[in-house]
């Protein structure tokens, strides 16, 4: 029957519990206060659970291995997957989105690839 309405794991429902404990891992990890990363989030209450979610759905489906019905046991790792990878995420995403950080970036590849650019000639 989900072969002809084309729905595949994890939108099926035996993937309810996989969605709902990787949902609470998420919201568990926006009690984890990291000061650096709060500040710069506009909604880290909303945003945190949402990428806890994501994560915690991600590595059900990477152990998963392609199993219909999927293993009781992913459940406790969509939870534990959630609540530990919203912060290292988080953070990665705040790291990479830093403005002083990027341009720092961007100043190195320039001088060092485009050592012949136009603020040079003049």
């Amino acid at each position: 029957m989900t072969e002809l309405q084309g729905l595949h794991a994890p939108f099926l429902i035996s993937w309810l519990g996989i969605w709902l404990f990787a949902f609470l891992g998420g919201v568990a990890s926006a009690f984890i206060k990291i000061a650096d990363i709060d500040k710069r989030l506009i909604a880290p209450f909303i945003a945190k659970p949402l990428i806890g979610t994501i994560c915690g759905v991600g590595v059900a489906i990477y152990l998963n291995g392609d199993n219909h019905p999927p293993s009781a046991t992913l459940i406790a790792w969509a939870l534990v997957g959630s609540v530990f990878l919203t912060p290292i995420i988080t953070g990665l995403l705040v790291f990479i989105s830093d403005q002083k950080r990027q341009d720092e970036v961007y100043q190195n590849i320039k001088d060092k690839y485009l050592p012949f650019n136009k603020e040079d000639k003049k």
